[in-house]
């Protein structure tokens, strides 16, 4: 049994090397909000207490609702990113234990897997720390919309959007890194296609369940952009610019994740129904030769060749009405879903903007 293997961000390993945290994940998950969650929450709340709230009153209607609600992203975004690493290692158990059997390419896998993990550090610190450097540029025009002029204030919110930025931008390496994943995986891929059973292939239901799921909670990162939203009109051009960038990848990124995935499984799932009709065509072909041929008057043979072609010409009709993949029917319904929460926050945003 070939075994693939996945290297995982600060965010699940460093939880695990807590003493008594052990392999039980309830415990990880504890260690990593202790870790990486309440520093930041904590400070993101005192700022709010001892300078926010005294302002309310000014706020624009947005903002006074959009603080709080990146608050839930400061506390959610270490422990979504801890979740998605721990579905990686589990859907890498399975391909490890299934895969090889069902024809996917457990090689290609690995390699791709090495070469996004030994990226994590080259894309993750230069694009987590952009929007850190977004707000020390902007601290002057933000003081008009959210109070930053203490020098307390502005040390905790860059510990807050530093976090904030490194963990969303650990995140858009993990969707990433998915992304590249699962396209390794039906690039090279020979799977047993069976139309006459629910499943298909093995391991098509696993990585569009991986890529939904990833999705949704990419998707979450949105609970960030109306705040993003409100202050980006006061941030200089640079900074603008690099709000817009995290705007975009945070709110489109979880239908991006589960889009291209699917279209890639669909496509191999097509590919594969192709070569099932294609096994079709050595008896076809025998059979149509010999009731066609000049001269060939044997009663009994052309009768077994027509039984025969008409055998394989029915099966053929049935593979080729079949869909190729179980959840082609269900696409947009689940597409949908990774965009409920960034456009229920959009239409919150409008509402109360008049």
């Amino acid at each position: 049994m070939t075994a693939v293997e996945t290297w995982v961000s600060p965010y699940t390993s460093v939880p695990r090397r807590v003493p008594r945290a052990g392999p039980a994940r309830h415990r990880q998950r504890l260690a990593c909000a202790a870790i990486f969650a309440l520093g930041p929450t904590a400070l993101f709340w005192w700022w709010f207490a001892t300078a926010v709230v005294d302002r309310m009153g000014s706020q624009p209607s947005t903002m006074r609702w959009a603080i709080p609600t990146a608050a839930l992203w400061v506390s959610l975004s270490p422990l979504l990113m801890q979740q998605a690493e721990f579905r990686l290692e589990n859907l890498l158990r399975e391909f490890s234990r299934h895969g090889g059997r069902a024809g996917w390419d457990l090689g290609a896998i690995q390699r791709c897997v090495d070469s996004w993990d030994r990226a994590f550090y080259l894309l993750v610190l230069p694009v987590g720390l952009a929007p850190l450097v977004a707000l020390a540029l902007s601290f002057e025009p933000l003081d008009a919309v959210i109070p930053v002029h203490h020098g307390w204030h502005r040390a905790a919110g860059l510990v807050v959007i530093g976090a904030v930025g490194l963990c969303s931008a650990a995140g858009i390496w993990g969707i990433s890194k998915a992304i590249a994943l699962v396209y390794a995986a039906t690039k090279g891929a020979r799977l047993h296609w069976t139309p006459f059973r629910t499943e298909r292939a093995w391991g098509i239901r696993q990585l569009y369940t991986f890529a939904w799921v990833e999705g949704l909670m990419f998707s979450c990162g949105a609970l960030f952009v109306p705040a993003m939203l409100g202050v980006q009109p006061q941030l200089t051009p640079a900074s603008r610019a690099i709000v817009w960038v995290f705007v975009v990848l945070l709110f489109g990124g979880g239908l991006t994740v589960f889009s291209i995935p699917v279209w890639l499984l669909y496509r191999l799932s097509r590919e594969s129904q192709e070569r099932a009709l294609d096994t079709f065509a050595p008896a076809i072909e025998d059979a149509v030769r010999v009731v066609t041929a000049p001269g060939n008057s044997a009663h009994p043979l052309i009768e077994r060749e027509w039984s025969r072609l008409d055998v394989a010409l029915r099966l053929r009709q049935v593979i080729v009405t079949t869909e190729p993949a179980p959840f082609s029917f269900g696409y947009i319904g689940r597409a949908a879903t990774t965009l409920l929460l960034p456009i229920a926050l959009t239409v919150v945003q409008v509402v109360t903007s008049r």
